[in-house]
């Protein structure tokens, strides 16, 4: 018997094709529904409807919406959805953005499964048992590509 359906939406955006299709195909094998977009402003217009929020920080190339910038966008919309971004080049994210998690490319694919089950589960939102976000700098707490505590801020 196959596991229960959540019915979660998971609006994923990334700009790299390959990507979007493999993060669509891991919350598909998580029984919830992947909305794939390829920018923040095709993003946009589904942001009321989804449970989460998966996005590349750097999309399109620096033209348009970044994952910041789109996160910030989703938080004025609906303060209480979960946004993740993935990035290469963490350092580049700002110390205080309102992503509820920022995770490292490359990473694994069990280690994105247990990012989003967490964020879903509203685990790492304020008040939750960490009481922080899961982030690589900037927030309370952070966690490696294996889901270790790496430090606490």
């Amino acid at each position: 018997m196959a596991g229960k359906k959540t019915g979660k939406k998971i609006l994923i955006i990334d700009d790299e094709k390959p990507i979007g299709k493999l993060v669509g195909h891991l919350v598909r094998s998580m029984s919830h529904q992947p909305i794939i977009c390829e920018n923040g402003e095709q993003a946009i217009e589904h942001i009321e409807g989804v449970d989460l929020i998966i996005t590349d920080f750097n999309l399109s190339g620096g033209r348009g919406l970044n994952g910041v910038q789109l996160a910030k966008k989703a938080k004025t919309l609906r303060p209480e959805l979960p946004v993740i971004i993935m990035t290469g080049n963490s350092d580049a994210i700002p110390p205080h953005h309102l992503a509820d998690g920022v995770i490292d490319k490359p990473f694994g694919l069990d280690w994105l499964r247990y990012v989003i089950s967490d964020c879903l589960r509203n685990r790492f939102k304020k008040g939750g048992e960490d009481g922080g976000k899961i982030c690589s700098k900037g927030s309370k707490v952070c966690f490696d590509n294996r889901g270790n505590r790496d430090c606490l801020f």
